[in-house]
């Protein structure tokens, strides 16, 4: 009788205790809630980083708009690291699921290598871009409301090889991306919800 009440009372408490985790908390093969929001915030922020980048980059010196363009920029690229910081402190809380053991051992290899870069250079191009910026004797500006600290005092060597650090790690940047991309979207249409379903995990 009393194995039986101490039964019950266990069952009953992990339907709670699950009940409460699954507000935050994903199944062992499913990113978080929190981890989802992050990452399609990121990917968001990323593309609209790319998009005007590329934008600004061919206006003219007198163009009225180029200032604010390029403000806007730094804004956003400092609001990625942002982003990318509570990424990885929210996996020391709740860490992300291992790769998908049916993929072949070199897919998986390569998965983690292509999230390990991502991730390094998710960081790398913005704060080259905010070491560039500094050095050239620009504040970073967020929206006009306030400036980050300058990480640099000026210089124009360092904003140079800050320059040139920030252009080819955007362009490793976006060439990961495509793979990763291109690796989520065979997978959906080749095994659209089996088990190599990895854009699954994140949607």
């Amino acid at each position: 009788m009393c194995m039986s009440a101490n039964v019950k009372y266990r069952a009953l408490l992990h339907r709670n205790t699950v009940g409460l985790c699954d507000m935050s908390y994903a199944p062992n093969d499913q990113y978080s809630s929190p981890s989802k929001v992050l990452h399609w915030l990121s990917a968001f922020l990323i593309i609209a980083l790319i998009a005007v980048g590329w934008w600004m980059t061919g206006l003219s010196e007198d163009n009225p708009i180029r200032g604010n363009v390029y403000n806007l920029h730094k804004a956003l690229g400092a609001i990625t690291v942002v982003l990318l910081i509570a990424r990885l402190a929210w996996f020391r809380v709740q860490p992300p699921p291992g790769p998908v053991s049916a993929l072949p051992r070199p897919l998986r290899r390569l998965n983690v290598t292509v999230k390990v870069l991502l991730y390094a250079l998710m960081l790398v191009v913005p704060l080259s871009g905010y070491v560039m910026s500094n050095a050239a004797g620009h504040p970073v500006s967020m929206f006009g409301l306030f400036s980050l600290p300058s990480l640099v005092p000026e210089s124009r060597g360092l904003a140079g090889a800050a320059s040139t650090l920030h252009t080819w790690s955007a362009y490793v940047l976006l060439a990961l991306i495509g793979v990763h991309v291109a690796g989520s979207v065979k997978h959906r249409l080749t095994d659209r919800g089996g088990p190599t379903d990895v854009l699954q995990r994140m949607t």
